[in-house]
C-alpha cells in the first residue's frame, strides 16, 4: 500500500495524510455506504489500486466484471484524451445510475466517481506495487550493505545522460 501511496499523484491529493489518520482511527472513516466500505475498508477508505477502482464499478454500480478491463484501460493515465472523454461521461452516468439502483445516494455516487477518475491519473495495479516494493527493498538492502558497489552502479546507469548524472551527483 505504501508504494502506491508514496507517489506524486497520491501525495498531491494528500492521500498519505488521509490514510495515516484513518489507519490510526478506523472508526472515523465515513464510507457513505456499506457497498463502498466492502471495497475500500482494507485501505481505510482510500482508493489505492486499480483493482479497487474496478471493484467499485462492479460492486457499487453493478457493472459486469467482463467490462471492467475496458473501463480500467479507458481510465488509465492519458486515457481522458480524445474519444475517451465521451466514454468517461457515459461511464459516469452508468456508474451513478447503477449505484443509485443499489441504494447509494446520488451525491455519494457522483463524488465516488470523481475520486475514481482522479485516482486513474496516477494509480497502478497491486501486482505492480508488490514488484516495485520488492525492487525498492533490494535497492535499500544493497545500498545499506554494499554502498560503494551500489553507488558505482547507480552512477554508471546515469552516465549516458548528463542531466541524470548531474542529479545523481547532487
Amino acid at each position: 500500500t505504501l508504494t502506491s501511496i508514496y507517489r506524486p499523484g497520491p501525495l498531491s491529493a494528500k492521500v498519505d495524510n488521509i490514510y495515516v489518520r484513518a489507519k490510526r482511527n478506523p472508526e472515523s472513516v465515513d464510507y457513505g455506504h456499506p457497498l463502498i466500505k466492502e471495497v475500500l475498508e482494507p485501505s481505510y477508505g482510500c482508493i489505492v489500486f486499480q483493482e479497487q477502482a474496478m471493484a467499485l464499478c462492479h460492486v457499487v454500480a453493478g457493472i459486469p466484471k467482463l467490462e471492467l478491463n475496458k473501463i480500467r484501460k479507458m481510465m488509465k493515465p492519458g486515457g481522458s484524451s480524445g474519444d475517451n472523454v465521451e466514454k468517461a461521461k457515459a461511464l459516469k452516468d452508468r456508474f451513478v445510475n447503477g449505484a443509485i439502483e443499489n441504494g447509494v445516494d446520488r451525491s455519494i455516487a457522483e463524488d465516488l466517481y470523481e475520486k475514481i477518475l482522479f485516482f486513474a491519473g496516477y494509480g497502478f495495479n497491486a501486482s505492480h506495487a508488490v514488484s516495485y516494493s520488492i525492487n525498492s527493498y533490494y535497492c535499500a538492502w544493497l545500498l545499506t550493505y554494499y554502498k560503494t558497489e551500489w553507488l558505482t552502479a547507480y552512477l554508471e546507469a546515469s552516465s549516458s545522460k548528463p542531466e541524470k548524472l548531474a542529479k545523481a551527483l547532487s
